[in-house]
């Protein structure tokens, strides 16, 4: 009886010390539910030029496929440039509490939304990706509608002139 009772402890004292394995901590985007972004794309605008970082999802993956763009985005409230896509993309909104500077994201399911300010939002939106070093976006953006090309890095989707 005294054997068996050694065995039934040794057999739960490797289930509790398996159990406080080593585990990782979850990155701060992961414990956020941002996936991963890789850069693939380039944003023209003007003389300026930008890598875009899409993160891994459905619309992200779409977008690409609908390059090169070129499209005018249209001012809106001093924070922002949007434009209607000319074919719906898969949305999946989601609550943004906060938007940061060089965030592009899609409004409804066909507004493409380029931000150049920092702000809190109740609004619902599918992240997209996020541009490299947006520092000086606001001023390279201004005040009124401006062109922006979308093209894709790697590829021979050069953007003919109009």
């Amino acid at each position: 009886m005294k054997v068996l009772n050694y065995c039934k402890v040794f057999i739960i004292s490797l289930f509790l010390f398996s159990a406080c394995g080593e585990t990782k901590p979850a990155s701060a985007e992961q414990s956020k539910g941002v996936s991963t972004m890789t850069s693939e794309i380039s944003v023209q605008i003007g003389e300026h030029r930008f890598e875009l970082f899409l993160l891994n999802n459905e619309t992200a993956l779409e977008f690409k496929k609908i390059l090169p763009l070129k499209i005018r985005m249209i001012e809106l409230n001093g924070n922002e440039k949007y434009s209607y896509l000319t074919k719906p993309l898969p949305a999946s909104p989601k609550n943004i509490t906060e938007i940061k500077t060089g965030d592009l994201m899609l409004f409804s399911d066909d507004c493409l939304v380029l931000f150049y300010k920092d702000f809190k939002t109740s609004y619902r939106y599918t992240p997209i990706g996020r541009l490299r070093n947006p520092q000086k976006l606001s001023e390279i953006l201004g005040k009124d509608s401006v062109e922006i090309s979308f093209i894709s890095q790697g590829s021979n989707n050069a953007l003919s002139p109009e």
